[in-house]
């Protein structure tokens, strides 16, 4: 959006004219615009101020297009603390701000553990054969559905479930025929939270090699139904899933790496299988709800507890 000067002052008079009181700290998700509106309301009131960044704010960060706007560049170096959504998005900011000395957390969103299977279930799961492969998105370009199917090809043994609708569907199922796997394709169109979930359970692989994710719930999702998890090396999965211990990482929309993961998967014994399924269950006891907002919590009373202001 890139608001003009005057237009962010404007925005942080009226935020500071409907306050109630004073508050402790003002926490802002995303830079633009929110990011100098923020900056301008705890400098006037003399209090802290955290940003917590997305892939978005990175992507424009690195490309340049704020440091054409001073306000935004500031927002970020007068930030009392900074928080991240996944640990690429933190190696990403290092390399834009190596000298950014306040503190810095990573902080994922948290996971019903009402959701997540017990492990009974996963190590059953895991010894049965693997017929079916499932993703779950929005269908646009960047989640790269098209490599899905591609990489299809390869496994005449197994079939797909592709849940959700959008733009490309027309394409995507054009692809399928054309390339002679369409009677090995359900394209199951948009579905329940529930009802996803469900074809999870039933799914033995989950694959989504997209781009362009912050973080992706939907990887976290399918990995509590005990699908073995693909997710996209270098987005924002990456580092929650760790390749090859809870699930795998391909490039994003790499069809030949993908067909490589598949594979493997395939031809790992029901013992390998295990151990991948339960090691997704360690990661999201680590991740739920609970523990996401301690985790909130506890980073915005170290900043708090910072003495002095950020860019001073």
């Amino acid at each position: 959006m890139l608001c003009s000067d005057r237009s962010l002052v404007a925005a942080s008079e009226l935020v500071i004219q409907s306050l109630g009181s004073r508050p402790d700290i003002v926490i802002c998700h995303r830079v633009d615009p929110s990011a100098p509106v923020a900056s301008e309301v705890a400098k006037r009131l003399g209090t802290k101020y955290l940003l917590v960044l997305h892939k978005s704010d990175l992507q424009n960060l690195e490309n340049g297009r704020y440091f054409k706007k001073n306000a935004y560049i500031r927002s970020v170096e007068n930030a009392d603390g900074i928080a991240f959504r996944s640990e690429y998005l933190q190696l990403r900011f290092e390399k834009v701000f190596p000298d950014f000395d306040r503190p810095a957390a990573i902080l994922k969103s948290g996971f019903s553990k009402s959701l997540i299977e017990k492990r009974d279930f996963l190590v059953e799961k895991s010894k049965r054969p693997i017929k079916k492969v499932v993703t779950a998105c929005r269908l646009n370009r960047d989640k790269n559905v098209a490599s899905l199917i591609l990489a299809m090809k390869s496994f005449p043994e197994l079939e797909l479930e592709i849940v959700g609708d959008g733009p490309e569907m027309a394409r995507l199922k054009l692809m399928a025929r054309n390339n002679g796997i369409g009677d090995r394709i359900k394209f199951s169109g948009r579905l329940s939270n529930a009802e996803t979930l469900s074809r999870m359970k039933k799914a033995d692989i989950f694959a989504m090699p997209s781009t362009r994710e912050t973080f992706g719930m939907v990887y976290l999702e399918a990995m509590s139904k005990g699908c073995i998890t693909i997710g996209s090396r270098d987005q924002g999965i990456d580092g929650t899933i760790v390749d090859s211990w809870n699930g795998f990482l391909v490039k994003p929309g790499d069809t030949e790496e993908l067909v490589g993961k598949i594979s493997l998967i395939k031809n790992l014994s029901a013992p390998e299988r295990e151990r991948i399924l339960l090691s997704a269950l360690q990661t999201l006891e680590d991740m739920t709800e609970e523990k996401a907002a301690s985790r909130y919590i506890a980073f915005v009373e170290t900043v708090l507890q910072r003495e002095g202001k950020g860019g001073k």
